[in-house]
């Protein structure tokens, strides 16, 4: 099992897309870009961020067009590097790319290896890894990537099914009296 260092970081999952809107599933064979509200959405948080205390000091993102151009837009005004991450990519989901969305996120334990897609397993432990491997650096950082990105995340850090929100960021701090670790949503940017 991997262990994160226990470092406070912002998480942001992407503005809203068509497929998001459409209740599709959208995995990480589908480079699909932001919907006008998802553009909205982003643009909104470049000026929010800028108030975050601690100070986003890295922003790193999943190479995908969705988490590219939020993270564009957000780090508008902070004028910071963005840092691409190749395994912060979403899940594959093979054969349920563009499909509609008929399962319920459960707990990732639960969740079924999609036909042709990427095992579940195997796709927590990448992420875990890479999580991991990021917060190994100096400065605090944000990462803008994916809902099932967010879920594998928190599911490590105990944290529960939250309903990750379009554009919306979180604090994830450890909690300073015992091993776990909070998550606060401090900026919400629902339309």
């Amino acid at each position: 099992m991997v262990s994160l260092p226990r470092k406070r970081f912002y998480y942001v999952r992407h503005g809203r897309t068509e497929a998001n809107e459409q209740g599709l599933w959208c995995g990480g064979g589908w480079d699909i870009e932001l919907s006008k509200v998802g553009i909205e959405q982003a643009k909104k948080l470049s000026s929010l961020a800028t108030t975050l205390s601690p100070p986003i000091q890295r922003i790193l993102t999943s190479p995908m067009l969705r988490a590219r151009t939020t993270a564009e837009h957000l780090n508008t005004n902070l004028g910071l590097k963005i840092e691409s991450v190749e395994d912060l990519r979403e899940w594959h989901v093979g054969e349920w790319e563009r499909s509609p969305w008929t399962k319920r996120l459960a707990p990732f334990s639960e969740w079924e290896h999609p036909p042709g897609g990427e095992c579940p397993r195997a796709f927590a432990e990448r992420i875990k890894k890479t999580i991991a491997d990021c917060l190994q650096y100096s400065g605090t950082p944000l990462f803008v990537a994916h809902g099932a990105v967010a879920h594998v995340l928190f599911d490590q850090l105990g944290l529960g099914d939250h309903k990750i929100d379009n554009c919306v960021i979180y604090r994830v701090t450890p909690h300073p009296h015992d091993q776990s670790w909070l998550a606060e949503a401090c900026i919400s940017n629902e339309f």
